[in-house]
């Protein structure tokens, strides 16, 4: 775990150093649907929208702007011209369980998406989710981040927001695991922390062929079984389930929803 900790770090410190101005960050098992150019188009709209909704808190200190600033055109110009706005701090694009803000309790709603899986088929960490019958199937939401927020499979940082992170992170004291953390940022909204995400998710952890001791780096599973089929919960088509025909140019992909 403090492996993966100082990887993220590493990642956020490389953000900050290159001043990207948003950046997203893949764990190295991480899946998709083939879809993904659509989704995002779905979702930069869902974003532009609830970020628009709220003036951000402004943190005390200026320190924390990247010098680029007036290179790159005022806030309300990168606003416009970005797909996905830039006054947001996190995007949690590929979490395996989902919560809306309790004070921020609006949504962006994407009905009939075809990407999205029946609500018999979501899958969520321990059931944290909201309750996939209170909407049309086949809805995908957009939400303010809350509690519950586990895993880092995917998510996108500002450039502000790496250097809040790293601030938080390192410079003040903290004893739980970094997805752990970022859910508690999000919740109190810390230093101001504007928090989005997206569910059912868009990115998910791959679950391979073979051996389920290769699962995770921190739980071992050794000698506990064999996976005849990779899956990746709720999402449709697999991009790694569909490689092969993506290669090949055939039109028909194969679903990925075996795994129930």
């Amino acid at each position: 775990m403090v492996g993966s900790l100082r990887a993220h770090l590493n990642i956020l410190r490389a953000i900050i150093k290159s001043g990207a101005r948003t950046s997203l960050i893949l764990e190295d098992d991480v899946d998709w649907d083939v879809r993904l150019k659509s989704q995002l188009v779905d979702f930069a709209l869902g974003i532009r929208h609830l970020s628009a909704l709220e003036t951000p808190k402004q943190s005390s200190n200026n320190t924390l702007a990247p010098k680029s600033t007036n290179k790159k055109g005022s806030k309300d110009q990168r606003n416009e011209n970005s797909p996905y706005r830039e006054d947001w701090d996190l995007l949690w694009l590929g979490p395996l369980s989902a919560s809306i803000h309790a004070k921020n309790p609006e949504l962006f709603l994407i009905p009939n998406d075809p990407s999205v899986p029946p609500p018999e088929k979501i899958r969520a960490y321990r059931d944290f989710q909201p309750d996939p019958t209170a909407y049309p199937p086949h809805t995908r939401l957009i939400y303010h981040a809350g509690e519950r927020m586990i895993g880092t499979t995917a998510y996108a940082v500002s450039y502000l927001g790496a250097q809040k992170l790293i601030y938080l992170l390192e410079l003040i004291e903290n004893n739980d695991t970094y997805d752990i953390a970022l859910q508690q940022f999000c919740r109190d909204e810390t230093m101001g922390l504007r928090c989005f995400g997206v569910w059912p998710n868009l990115f998910g952890q791959h679950k391979g062929k073979g051996g389920l001791d290769a699962d995770s780096d921190i739980k071992s599973k050794d000698g506990q079984g064999y996976r005849e089929v990779g899956y990746t919960h709720n999402v449709v088509w697999s991009m790694r389930r569909n490689m092969e025909r993506l290669l090949m140019g055939m039109e028909e992909m194969e679903e990925s929803l075996d795994y129930i």
